[in-house]
Order: C-alpha cells, then structure tokens, then sequence
C-alpha cells in the first residue's frame, strides 16, 4: 500500500504534530508514504522524520493570498491536482488539512481520498459562494471525511453541507512519552496551559483567572507554554501591568512540552474553540485534573465532575472556583487525574488512533 499524503498545517501547534504522528503510524504500520505540500511549509524536523522513514518529499509553488477564496481555491488547487497528484502512483490520497474547504476539490477529483479535518467551520459560507455546497453532496463514494471530534463533525455536516454518513470520527492521540510520566512531588503548584497565544485560546481571561485565583492562593505558579517571540512580549507587559510577575509565567514554544506536565498540579485551558484539544488529552494521560472551557471537543475528552471541570469561557468566577476547589482538595484532584489518566487511556491511546487508520485504509482499498 502507498499513500500520499498533502498536509496543510501550522509551523507550531496541533496540526504539525498531527503530521508527525501520521507519519510515524505509517512507518509502522508498514505503509510507504510520500509527503507533497507548499513550498513555504518546508520545515527541517518534517524532512527529517521522511527521511529516517525513506518517505518521499515533494514541494509545489506556495499559493498567493488570493487563492484562499473559495472559489478561486478550487482553481488552484485542480490545478495541483493534475500538476502534481494526478499522474503520481498511490492508493490512498490523504489530505490532512487545517482550514475547511482547503483541497474540498479532491473529494470531487480524486478516487480513495481521506479529507482529514482539524478545524471546523462555526457559520455558513455567504449566499455568493453557494454553489460551493455542491462539492461536498457529490463526493465519490470511496472518499471519506475525517474529523477529530464527534462536534467537529457536526460542524462539517451543518455548515459545509457534507452527508453525515461520510465523516467519521477519528480522535487525536496522547504522546506516548507521557506514559513514563512519575506524579508531581514538588511542593510548587503548577497550574499548566499550553497552546499558541491567540484569542481563540482566550488569554484574557487567563490573565483575570491569573489575577483573581493569586489573591486566594499566593503560592501558585500560572505557567503558559507555546507562545512566540511577538506573543510572548505583549503578554509579559500585560503582566508587569497588573503586577503579576510572581504569579504568572509565559513560555516559549517547544516541541516536547512533556517536562511542564509532570512539575504541574492542574491542567487549565480557558479556549473559545477547540476541534479536540491535543494539550487536552496529554494532561489526561499524564494524570492532571482539568479545567476546561465547556466547548467544542473539549466537552468529548473532559466529562464533568468526572474527569475534570467544564466551565463557559467567558466565567471567570467558574473557573477561579474549581482550580481554587482542586488546589484545596487532594483526595478529589488525585480521583479526577487518576480518572482521566484512565479515560486517556482507553480512548486516546496512540495504538487506539493506529488501528482506526489501519481499518480505514484497509475499508479503502
């Protein structure tokens, strides 16, 4: 079996990782892999994991701005289709893709093709881009959509006009090296967020949660991992104006933020969306209690009062509550990271996620 894969992905986060890990499933899986994707997403790490594997990589000219139009989008990418897929010999095509409606044509074009769906869309297109809904209903029937929330699919079928019963839900994994992980024994509590410093991640009311739960708790620690240089130097001056320099700790991206679970003692993330939340599950699997933003697949890794807490993203008091709850309740934030570590577990394992795309190819091809 071959597969080509056309990623579309950010430099730092989720979607990227998500590449990583495709790629080593299939290696183990035993699948030889070819990797085709914009010249402007070359990045070293990639290229290296291709290599080490003995998969394939290929670069076409990065799109201009103005093909991100609908519309237009489907221009240029017929015009990859034929330029660089078309005459390329393989038996899957595996588009794994970060903004909807991206590579949408391939569905239409293609034949065994798996439209892999990070995001999701939250309104309808505007009535000028109707006839885009035709794609989607027109889809050959060896296509399959892929998406990594039961409420990410919801999205797709509601707002993209795909027929339910060609998405499938395939969740993210936990990183394996969070299963070496010892529990946290400093006397430092750690209250852990990670993820790119944007508004959908809502750090606002990060810095409100911040402010309100040090003047309960003056001996934690905020600690924020993944923001770049730009973020990271806006962030720091809200900070020092709000005088929470003791309280409050921005950190730079890095690739394996599996250190930062284990020092910490509650996982908090306040986001306006999220399709699944990988940062989610690897605190789970690590044994962190969760405090969560009842959003989204948030709502399908953190089962209430069970796994750890939901609250609504704009409840600043909520959130204070629960982390000030778990920072004073042992026993309850040892039984919600035990539960969720177990959760993890069963639903979010890496061998989990392997054998659901092994079963997937094999219903392909």
């Amino acid at each position: 079996m071959k597969i080509l894969i056309v990623a579309e992905f950010f430099e730092k986060g989720g979607t990227v990782n998500f590449l990583k890990k495709l790629l080593k499933i299939n290696n183990e899986l035993g699948i030889e892999s070819s990797l085709l994707m914009e010249q402007h997403l070359k990045n070293t790490e990639i290229e290296e994991i291709c290599e080490r594997y003995k998969f394939t990589v290929n670069y076409y000219k990065t799109r201009k701005k103005i093909f991100y139009i609908p519309y237009l989008s489907i221009i240029y990418d017929s015009f990859i289709y034929y330029m660089h897929i078309y005459r390329n010999k393989y038996d899957i095509l595996f588009i794994s893709n970060s903004s909807p409606w991206m590579y949408i044509t391939y569905l239409f074009l293609g034949n065994k093709v798996i439209y892999f769906c990070h995001s999701y869309p939250d309104q309808y297109l505007s009535s000028f881009y109707k006839y885009m809904y035709i794609i989607p209903r027109v889809i050959k029937n060896r296509n399959r959509v892929i998406s990594v929330s039961k409420y990410g699919r919801h999205q797709l079928v509601k707002y993209i006009g795909f027929k339910k019963e060609k998405v499938e839900v395939i969740y993210n994994s936990y990183l394996n090296e969070i299963d070496n992980i010892l529990p946290n024994s400093q006397n430092e509590k750690i209250i852990l967020t990670l993820g790119r410093l944007t508004y959908i991640k809502n750090p606002d009311i990060w810095l409100k949660v911040v402010n309100k739960v040090s003047k309960i708790e003056p001996n934690i620690k905020f600690v924020w991992v993944g923001a770049d240089i730009n973020q990271m130097v806006n962030m720091c001056k809200k900070i020092d104006e709000l005088k929470l320099n003791q309280f409050a700790k921005i950190v730079e991206y890095i690739n394996d933020p599996v250190s930062y679970y284990s020092k910490s003692y509650i996982y908090f993330q306040p986001s306006l969306i999220e399709s699944h939340g990988i940062a989610v599950i690897d605190a789970m699997a690590s044994g962190l209690p969760c405090v969560v933003s009842n959003v989204g697949g948030l709502r399908e890794s953190i089962i209430n009062n069970k796994t750890g807490f939901l609250v609504e993203p704009s409840n600043v008091n909520g959130f204070v509550e629960k982390i000030v709850l778990l920072l004073n309740d042992v026993e309850l934030s040892k039984r919600l990271g035990l539960s969720g570590k177990r959760f993890a577990h069963e639903i979010f394992s890496e061998n989990i996620q392997k054998y659901k795309f092994l079963t997937l190819y094999n219903k392909l091809v």
